[in-house]
């Protein structure tokens, strides 16, 4: 059905979901950039080595500086379903 303005149900309801994943997307990825300095400082600290030994630290810290260089498709949400 198409409304009295030219856009059907179906395409309104895709428009409005692609920008609602596409937003949450956004939150989610300033969100993770905005902690990483905090995360990365608790991993090298001593209360997060104690948590996973050394090496296991040290492994969190590694993966969340790669995750500082492309935290968008890591984080991404994939709206190919909508």
């Amino acid at each position: 059905m198409v409304s009295s303005s030219g856009i059907g149900l179906e395409a309104a309801l895709n428009e409005y979901y692609r920008n609602f994943f596409q937003a949450m997307e956004d939150n989610v990825v300033s969100y993770v950039l905005r902690r990483l300095p905090d995360m990365i400082a608790f991993w090298q600290s001593p209360a997060g080595q104690a948590l996973h030994g050394t090496l296991g630290a040290a492994a969190i810290v590694t993966r969340l500086q790669n995750l500082n260089g492309n935290a968008r498709a890591a984080l991404g949400i994939n709206k190919g379903f909508i």
